[in-house]
């Protein structure tokens, strides 16, 4: 018999497992194409996240909020983590969307504080 965090453990593996299987360059990132690819065209993919409550545009929503750096890729072991963070220890979405917001918000503060501190040296 196991825990409730033990199957959610297993869970995020299976689905670290997955990105793995899709990322098709092998460069330990998931990019925005293989996403689509996957919940297009891998029945197993979409049954891992649907598993867990997330549909497809959820999975998007994650990716496009965790792709801070806007490259259209995102790590996977990066994904794994938020989502075992996010999902399993505050269980509903609502707090899981709050948490994409503050890491978007998080990204563009990064950005503009970047911005600025090359303004400050082209300045100099």
């Amino acid at each position: 018999y196991k825990t409730r965090k033990e199957n959610q453990d297993c869970q995020v593996s299976a689905i670290e497992d997955l990105l793995q299987r899709l990322d098709t360059n092998a460069n330990g990132f998931i990019s925005l194409d293989e996403v689509v690819q996957g919940l297009q065209g891998d029945t197993e993919f979409k049954a891992g996240f649907l598993a867990l409550g997330l549909g497809s545009d959820e999975i998007l929503d994650l990716f496009a909020h965790l792709d801070i750096d806007m490259t259209g890729e995102v790590g996977y072991t990066e994904f794994c983590e938020f989502l075992r963070i996010a999902y399993f220890e505050h269980s509903d979405m609502h707090t899981l969307r709050l948490m994409l917001e503050l890491q978007e918000i998080k990204g563009m503060l990064s950005n503009v504080m970047g911005s600025a501190g090359r303004r400050k040296k082209r300045k100099r």
